[in-house]
């Protein structure tokens, strides 16, 4: 049952954003449980060199699909206004670009941190 929980997706999810160049440890680059305005918090905030945030990306657990948090990764963006979400489980990632798509498209891999800290 160890693999199953959400917990150890983050460890895979924290293992693929930092071989995509995120640096999870400067406290600007990716904040973890960023507490929004409603009270919730989004599993990963992901921000720009200067630390505003660009994307939200929504953790579940491997058993889950995660486009099944596209409404909930909505909501956070909305309040972050933000609008890039990623919703991954550690073994998937999907992306949603609120303002364009109305659904979201599996991708390759975790979004890159490109040297302007841009993402692609």
């Amino acid at each position: 049952m160890t693999g199953t929980t959400e917990a150890f997706s983050r460890v895979k999810i924290d293992a693929l954003l930092k071989d995509a160049g995120w640096n999870l440890t400067d406290g600007v680059s990716v904040l973890f449980e960023h507490a929004l305005p409603d009270g919730t918090q989004s599993d990963y905030l992901l921000c720009d060199r200067s630390g505003r945030p660009m994307a939200a990306l929504e953790a579940k657990r491997a058993s889950i699909n995660p486009v099944e948090a596209h409404g909930q990764g909505c909501l956070y963006t909305a309040q972050l206004e933000v609008p890039f979400i990623f919703l991954s489980n550690g073994e998937e990632v999907w992306f949603l670009d609120r303002d364009a798509n109305a659904y979201a498209r599996r991708i390759s891999h975790t979004p890159y941190r490109e040297a302007g800290g841009q993402l692609s």
